[in-house]
């Protein structure tokens, strides 16, 4: 294996790159994927080597291209047999499959060899002919995790690694919630489980997250629960009511929440506002501006029954 490194302050980096864990030779390469032979995608199991598992070649696994001093990253995500080969993995009694299957691998980043230094997207491709390498569990976790002070205490457990459930991965909150974090995926991906386990792990490093539940499908975590409006039957029994403090808010503040139309809709909000201030003021005030309302709304549809009877007369 290749040689170790070790800095006071930084996870443990060593070389990518060793014998037991190829897996593969790059047949093509494009700008974002690359093509390789992957002769032990078709055996029964995966191997095993210094108590880790190597899946060598299966879906979703990640590797180590070699690029000179440079390792590109990349993830499997595709495995096939050409159109003639396809009978080949056919289990014949008393013989051994002869299967020459390939994989599609997605090139995610670049990584320096001797430091475990991430580069910006891909700085060099693999040239025809790479060696593919199943990629280490514990590089995994300390490039996905950066090299920050193994010390802190305050981490955010996000995740653990498809190749083995031991190995965590942890992040510093400001690197997750530093500026924007957006959870995106396919329906059924496991976007409210990991909205979730955040909320959670906010929690247990005694923080504060405010989680707007539109839906109703976190009525059963376990935190203080709040409605708004009329009270969903999937709400606990203990949330509380959360009344829209619309009185305290500047004119401003309700057209940017309500967005009024400026020709139709601007005019009578600003005028609703008027006359609900006027009412708060003198409560008596209320009434005679009802009556006007009603006055004044009688007048319009008299007025556009005139104009229709003219249009119609042709006057």
């Amino acid at each position: 294996m290749g040689s170790r490194l070790m800095t006071s302050s930084a996870p443990q980096w060593f070389s990518p790159f060793s014998a037991e864990r190829r897996i593969g030779t790059v047949t093509k390469v494009f700008a974002t994927m690359a093509f390789a032979n992957l002769p032990d995608a078709a055996s029964s199991g995966g191997r095993q080597h210094l108590g880790s598992r190597i899946g060598a070649g299966e879906l979703g696994e990640f590797v180590f291209i070699e690029c000179g001093e440079l390792a590109v990253l990349g993830r499997v995500i595709e495995i096939a047999l050409s159109s003639d080969e396809r009978l080949t993995v056919e289990t014949i009694l008393g013989s051994t499959p002869d299967a020459r299957p390939f994989g599609t691998i997605h090139l995610l980043t670049t990584v320096v060899v001797q430091t475990g230094e991430l580069r910006r997207g891909i700085v060099r491709h693999p040239r025809l002919g790479a060696q593919v390498f199943a990629a280490d569990a514990h590089l995994m976790k300390t490039i996905i995790e950066g090299r920050f002070n193994a010390k802190n205490k305050a981490l955010v457990e996000l995740a653990e690694l498809p190749e083995t459930d031991a190995t965590k991965i942890n992040l510093l909150p400001e690197s997750v919630f530093g500026r924007h974090c957006a959870v995106l995926g396919a329906t059924g991906g496991g976007k409210s489980w990991t909205v979730a386990k955040l909320v959670e792990e906010v929690a247990r490093n005694h923080g504060k997250a405010i989680l707007i539940d539109a839906t109703g499908e976190y009525h059963n975590t376990p935190a203080d629960h709040h409605y708004v409006g009329m009270k969903s039957p999937s709400e606990p029994s203990a949330s509380k009511e959360l009344v829209f403090p619309y009185s305290h808010l500047f004119e401003d503040d309700l057209f940017a929440i309500f967005r009024p139309s400026s020709q139709a809709q601007t005019p009578k909000l600003r005028e609703a506002i008027k006359s609900l201030k006027l009412s708060r003021l003198d409560p008596s005030v209320a009434v005679d501006i009802n009556i006007l309302c009603r006055l004044f709304q009688h007048q319009c549809r008299r007025r556009a029954a005139f104009a229709g009877l003219n249009r119609n007369s042709g006057g």
